[in-house]
């Protein structure tokens, strides 16, 4: 649906287009932008790192007859199993986002692409996605309140396929996400948004209870 001048919110990871994430500014999200879900699944790069070496995962089975793990420090192997998690969730939403993708090029291709569309919510589901976004102590975004004129599709979290699905499993469940039914039984808090079009930032939230 086309909106204007209409108030959404953007949980911001902070790493990403810091010159442009600045209250007063504008900006316009087309096909050239690309999303933090394109940012997270498709430019990951698979390395793992140490506290003290940098080392690839294939590295290390390849030597495990001749490595005495004990003598790895427990800051290295705590980073190691950190970046293993990532590498493990980049891998599936990579496969899921890529499968989504493609089922909305073949059926949907109007639709906002998940690559380069900017993510908002409405103000009822801040709390369920300030859940997910920061319940990292070490990782936090940053959260904006936004104006926003151009084009806005509305589905849900509800929708997404599993994770660990295969690509066929997950292209063959992706007609929920793109087409939604919001008369089937869901939570409501759970309701995201992809938008295209021009962006005004109107300000920056140091905390989610900073909004009334």
């Amino acid at each position: 649906m086309n909106v204007n001048d209409k108030h959404m919110y953007h949980f911001h990871d902070p790493a990403l287009y810091a010159e442009i994430w600045v209250p007063g500014n504008s900006f316009n999200i087309d096909e050239n932008f690309e999303s933090n879900i394109k940012n997270i699944t498709l430019n990951h790069d698979f390395l793992v790192q140490g506290n003290v070496s940098k080392f690839a995962v294939s590295k290390i089975l390849k030597h495990e007859s001749k490595t005495n793990f004990e003598d790895i420090p427990i800051s290295d192997i705590k980073h190691l199993l950190h970046d293993l998690k990532k590498i493990i969730v980049a891998g599936e939403m990579g496969i899921r986002e890529l499968a989504l993708e493609e089922y909305r090029k073949d059926h949907y291709p109007h639709l906002p692409s998940r690559f380069s569309s900017l993510w908002v919510s409405n103000k009822k589901c801040l709390k369920y996605w300030n859940g997910i976004f920061n319940s990292e102590k070490d990782y936090r975004r940053d959260l904006y309140e936004l104006l926003l004129n151009g084009t806005l599709f509305k589905t849900s979290d509800e929708f997404l396929p599993d994770d660990g699905l295969s690509y066929k499993d997950v292209y063959n469940s992706a007609e929920k996400y793109w087409n939604p039914n919001f008369k089937e039984i869901h939570d409501p808090y759970k309701i995201e948004y992809l938008f295209k079009g021009n962006v005004r930032i109107l300000k920056k939230y140091n905390d989610i209870k900073e909004i009334k």
